[in-house]
């Protein structure tokens, strides 16, 4: 997300200062307040995370200190400067029902009950965050893109490569193209807002789905893949963690914020869709083989 929000802030002709995980670490307050200092910026986008669902699990206090503990603290010194600050946080937030019978898709204002230690920490940012009135929260859901590490990031490539491919099933939410959302979240800093905000393509989707529609995509396309079998297991037993669960059913609902867009998101096909193109376009070796 931080190298398509780097793009889309340049585009739209704004003065960017960005830096990599290694050339500034949020949890050093002394760089932090030297670059504050020294460049005295308008808008601060805390894009750094610390997302490996196991690792947090296995590292509590890593992930309190990435998670929460830094971007409070720049959320305290930039409100005191009149900084306004961009947060991101996670739709693990929720733990997948609602009273225990139905299922609806979840809206801002929807209580938080996490079931993991990185949606305990991403939900006490929220808390915390919004008393601050111009910090600017997103709560995005399964980001993919080009240089991304998650699953559907890395899709394409394990498409072209692998003959049998596992799928984790069984848990449905929404998707978002990094690209798509960069878009969204600079022309909501060009406009002034602030509070939550739901960030996802609209519509519903599981892994398995996903999969399944990225594979049909690239064969309509005239690719020759090497994944000829993709088997579906549910994700319980694909992705065990030490202690945390991650929530079956975490679709948002994303009426609040298509609702103010000038260019609405797209829905989650197209964002695929545009997600290979920009995947293929990086990747011209494989863009070659028809």
């Amino acid at each position: 997300m931080g190298r398509y929000l780097e793009k889309e802030f340049r585009a739209r002709r704004h003065e960017v200062l960005s830096f990599r995980r290694q050339e500034l670490d949020i949890c050093d307050r002394g760089a932090g307040l030297k670059v504050l200092e020294e460049f005295r910026p308008e808008v601060v986008v805390n894009a750094a995370a610390f997302c490996n669902f196991d690792s947090c699990e296995r590292d509590e206090g890593k992930s309190r200190r990435i998670n929460l503990e830094a971007p409070l603290w720049w959320s305290e010194v930039c409100a005191e400067r009149g900084v306004r600050l961009v947060l991101f946080s996670s739709d693990y937030i929720f733990d997948g029902i609602f009273d225990g019978k139905r299922v609806r898709p979840y809206r801002e204002e929807d209580e938080a009950k996490p079931l993991s230690v990185y949606g305990r920490h991403k939900a006490e940012l929220e808390v915390r965050a919004r008393e601050v009135a111009s910090n600017l929260i997103f709560r995005p859901s399964w980001i993919f893109g080009v240089g991304g590490k998650t699953f559907m990031s890395l899709l394409p490539r394990l498409l072209f490569e692998l003959k049998r491919l596992e799928v984790a099933s069984g848990k449905l939410g929404s998707c978002l193209h990094a690209g798509d959302g960069a878009r969204a979240v600079v022309e909501l800093v060009e406009r002034g807002a602030s509070g939550v905000w739901n960030l996802a393509h609209p519509g519903e989707t599981s892994w398995e789905g996903f999969a399944a529609e990225c594979r049909g995509e690239l064969a309509r396309r005239g690719f020759a893949l090497v994944c000829q079998e993709m088997e579906f297991v549910p994700y319980e037993f694909l992705l065990r963690s030490p202690s945390g669960k991650r929530p079956a059913y975490s679709v948002l609902d994303v009426g609040k914020i298509q609702g103010v867009l000038k260019e609405p998101l797209v829905d989650w096909k197209e964002g695929l869709r545009n997600f290979l193109d920009c995947w293929l376009k990086a990747n011209p070796e494989y863009a070659d083989r028809f």
